[in-house]
């Protein structure tokens, strides 16, 4: 099956959360996830007991979400690659799109929240609130059309609806404007390493 990278359909997709141990990859209902890049979640979550407790268990979920995304992403550059896809592989990867949909919007709440906090704490000028702010804004280029299905005010040219995609780079992705693919592993890395520098202690 050809792959259309401006046309994947939406479906309902939840992944049962569970605990890891050990090292490289492990599965969870049958599903392969990164283990390091869960653990660094989950270390990174700590960050946010001084900032607002109540979201590092949300952050923990959305990072078993990632370590998953994470892992398929090294296939789906494959299926780029040779664009192509069998039935199987298409009915995964509309899966798939979804939960990057899904987890874009939950994580944007969360660097949302953030840079609230920062705000109403004062930080405007500080160094944090300033990468909140960034990391923030690099999310509402993609969470704005997906969620409003308009483009955002600072970037009022881009498209109205984000196109979903494949990166050659980072895999699911989104098209906001001509030439322009935002991957969902790039912000999450991005919110990730934000987080980790929080509190250097916690990362890798």
């Amino acid at each position: 099956m050809e792959i259309d990278q401006k046309h994947f359909a939406i479906r309902a997709f939840i992944q049962t959360p569970s605990i890891c141990t050990g090292t490289g990859v492990f599965f969870i209902e049958g599903v392969a996830m990164d283990h390091t890049r869960y653990n660094r979640w989950k270390r990174a979550s700590f960050a946010l007991i001084q900032i607002e407790p109540f979201l590092a268990t949300t952050l923990q979920q959305l990072g078993k979400i990632d370590a998953s995304l994470y892992e398929k992403d090294h296939r789906y550059r494959e299926i780029r690659e040779r664009n192509n896809a069998t039935t199987e592989e298409w009915n995964e990867l509309n899966d798939s799109m979804t939960m990057a949909y899904l987890w874009v919007l939950g994580a944007y709440e969360v660097i949302r929240t953030i840079d609230q906090r920062f705000r109403e704490l004062g930080l405007h000028a500080s160094g944090q609130y300033q990468q909140s702010t960034k990391v923030k804004r690099s999310f509402e280029r993609v969470r704005i059309p997906l969620a409003k299905l308009e483009p955002p005010r600072k970037h009022n040219t881009d498209k109205g609806f984000a196109y979903p995609a494949l990166n050659a780079a980072h895999g699911l992705g989104w098209i906001v404007a001509d030439d322009v693919i935002i991957s969902r592993g790039e912000l999450s890395t991005q919110l990730l390493e934000f987080l980790e520098n929080l509190n250097p202690a916690n990362s890798v």
